[in-house]
């Protein structure tokens, strides 16, 4: 019976030391998974930043390319009121200084469109004066390239005629639908091409 029970500690202790064997192995098989665990955190961590930093380049890319064309159709609305306050300009006053500068605004075809008018006013010994304008409706703009925009216009054109002693002989207002290319160069942007897209309306006024 002694042998017996000097044999059941042992067994005992031999239990406990298995148990205490398999939960190390256990605890130390955790860690090991707890290190791959903080392995691909870090990893997906790293991911998610560089993903974070190209969408942001992206983004600035995006809104870079977006603006430009943007821009681009400001400049070219704002030069085409411009040419035409210079136009308007030229006609107030035909002489060959202000033609002259109309030349730098006009390529020859579009130039070929607004000579009549001039040419009907220094026939004549007339100027624009008095009621004399335009009101300028854009209806559509795009950009064609880099350097190229297409607007399309509907515009109000009013010529009150002045003789030499300032008095009105003949007041009419025309209205144009018109689509204009502009070209941009080095001093600034010029009309390039100019196409009536419907035939002239013309009333007394």
């Amino acid at each position: 019976m002694s042998s017996v029970r000097a044999r059941v500690p042992w067994a005992a202790l031999a239990a406990a030391l298995a148990m205490l064997f398999f939960a190390g192995r256990l605890v130390q098989d955790l860690r090991d998974r707890l290190v791959v665990a903080e392995r691909r955190a870090a990893v997906a961590e790293q991911a998610l930043a560089t993903a974070t930093v190209q969408l942001a380049t992206a983004s600035a890319a995006l809104a870079t390319a977006t603006a430009a064309p943007i821009a681009r159709l400001a400049e070219a609305r704002a030069a085409l009121e411009q040419i035409l306050q210079a136009t308007l300009a030229a006609f107030r006053d035909p002489s060959p200084e202000q033609v002259a500068a109309l030349s730098t605004l006009y390529d020859s075809q579009p130039l070929a469109e607004v000579m009549p008018e001039i040419d009907h006013l220094r026939s004549q010994g007339l100027r624009l004066g008095g009621r004399s304008g335009f009101v300028l409706d854009v209806r559509e703009a795009d950009v064609l390239g880099s350097d190229r925009a297409r607007i399309r216009t509907q515009e109000r054109w009013t010529y009150d005629e002045l003789n030499a002693q300032g008095q009105s002989v003949r007041c009419v207002q025309d209205l144009y639908s018109v689509a204009y290319i502009l070209q941009r160069q080095d001093s600034g942007w010029r009309i390039a091409e100019l196409m009536q897209e419907a035939p002239r309306q013309r009333q007394a006024c």
